[in-house]
């Protein structure tokens, strides 16, 4: 009888193995995606002060990435956020089922760092929105893909 169970104890952590593995796979693969185009963008603002080549001076891009908003403390804002993202897909890496206490930890860092992106997407939509009336496709997409993730 515990033979019995103990194979269906193992069988359902193999199918939630799998069941984890592959939604993991989906956040990894959403993360990278916003990575490369927070990357991309802190380029061209580093490189060249928000002048996105394929859009024109005066595009919407332009003026997002050209404004005040997209500083902080002199950095550009995609920095930060590269790093959140960064540490978000790493922290992917520790959930294992037969490591509870690091998969705890790692939980509760995704957690913390879900959260940090929705504020971060929903805070610099407002600010789209509400202060430089222009909307950055590069960066609602990279934010769009970052709250799936999350």
């Amino acid at each position: 009888m515990k033979l019995v169970e103990r194979k269906t104890k193992q069988q359902a952590l193999q199918a939630d193995g799998l069941l984890i593995g592959a939604w993991l796979q989906i956040v990894r693969m959403l993360l990278i995606a916003a990575s490369f185009i927070t990357a991309y963008l802190t380029l061209i603002i580093l490189a060249q002060g928000g002048q996105v080549p394929g859009c024109g001076a005066n595009s919407s891009c332009s003026k997002v990435l050209s404004s005040p908003w997209s500083y902080w403390l002199g950095i550009p804002v995609s920095l930060p956020g590269l790093g959140l993202y960064a540490a978000f897909l790493l922290s992917t890496f520790s959930l294992k089922l037969d490591q509870l206490e690091n998969t705890k930890r790692a939980l509760n860092t995704l957690t913390l760092c879900s959260f940090a992106i929705l504020g971060a997407a929903f805070w610099f939509l407002g600010v789209q929105v509400i202060a430089i009336k222009a909307f950055c496709l590069y960066c609602c997409t990279a934010h769009g893909l970052a709250s799936l993730a999350a």
